[in-house]
């Protein structure tokens, strides 16, 4: 299984639909995480996607029973210590250019598979500095909202079938703290409309994401 790993970022302007999209299931699995962190994540991730008109529906691994699933689904693994404190469980991978990888899909001859890894240990050494410099209280959610784009950046990937990136916008192959932890942040209007016209149509894709 060949892992291709990339990178992430925003830009924000509604996209002009007049229908809705069709909803798509995300389940997570992996680490467990706080649920202040689990919430950020989720609001996060659906925040940047709403200008998509994309729903999200939120499955956890956890859960004694699995419903059954219609339309797209995706699989986002939270991989390492993913909570504001604590040691790191795993070495940060990096790229080529010794950037850490954030997040990573998976491909399997030249298709990108709808499973996306989400690496909190590295995300959490990217935004390690501006997590200390906020109010304790405020930490688990930083976080969560950091590992949100992360996920957001790789449904993207899934969901449009793309391993390309953009220039601007949260498919930007580049991330930093302050873009990760940013009140607000969003694809740009072009991706959006990808995003927007992929649901509903059948796919394996995806892609990862790097910070800087």
């Amino acid at each position: 299984m060949l892992r291709l790993a990339l990178f992430a970022m925003f830009g924000s302007i509604a996209v002009a639909e007049t229908h809705a999209a069709a909803p798509v299931t995300v389940l997570l699995s992996g680490e467990t995480a706080p649920a202040p962190v689990l919430r950020a994540l989720e609001q996060e991730a659906e925040s940047v996607l709403a200008p998509s008109r994309l729903t999200l529906s939120w499955l956890s691994s956890q859960a004694a029973q699995v419903p059954d699933v219609n339309g797209r689904m995706a699989i986002i693994r939270l991989r390492g210590l993913c909570r504001a404190s604590g040691p790191a469980r795993t070495d940060p991978v990096v790229d080529a250019n010794g950037d850490p990888v954030l997040g990573q899909t998976h491909i399997v001859d030249g298709r990108v598979l709808p499973i996306a890894d989400v690496l909190c240990d590295a995300v959490r050494k990217l935004v390690e500095h501006d997590l200390k410099t906020a109010p304790p209280r405020d930490r688990e959610e930083l976080l969560g909202r950091a590992l949100g784009r992360v996920a957001a950046h790789e449904l993207y990937h899934i969901l449009v079938g793309t391993t390309e990136h953009a220039r601007s916008g949260l498919s930007r192959p580049g991330q930093s703290s302050t873009e990760l932890l940013a009140p607000h942040e969003s694809f740009n209007a072009q991706d959006e409309e990808r995003i927007a016209d992929s649901v509903g149509a059948e796919s394996d894709l995806g892609t990862g994401t790097r910070g800087r």
